[in-house]
């Protein structure tokens, strides 16, 4: 005696114009891996942030790269170098005045 598959009806439709349809049993296969081998797990790394002068450090280092990259495409290159370089709190030229720390140039006349 044969065996029926099973029927499934759809329900979409009124069931005097049902279909039947028959379902075909799907086997399920089984994927063979090969383990991953042991690894121990390591601490993590805690991000530790730098000092603020070391941060401000490398920002002014790239600040003056940029400023000096603009200059040589401008052609205001600095044709003579500084003889002194100074930070000061304040400094007064004139009626010039810088009222918070800068850094002053000094260049021959």
């Amino acid at each position: 005696v044969k065996e029926r598959p099973p029927v499934v009806q759809s329900h979409s439709e009124p069931r005097s114009r049902s279909r039947s349809v028959p379902v075909k049993e799907k086997k399920k296969q089984r994927k063979l891996r090969a383990k991953a081998p042991f690894r121990p797990k390591l601490p993590k790394k805690k991000f530790v942030r730098p000092s603020l002068s070391a941060q401000l450090g490398s920002i002014i280092a790239n600040t003056s790269n940029l400023t000096n990259e603009i200059r040589k495409m401008g052609g205001l290159e600095a044709k003579e170098i500084p003889m002194l370089e100074l930070s000061s709190r304040s400094f007064v030229v004139g009626k010039a005045t810088s009222k918070y720390p800068s850094m002053v140039q000094f260049y021959p006349d």
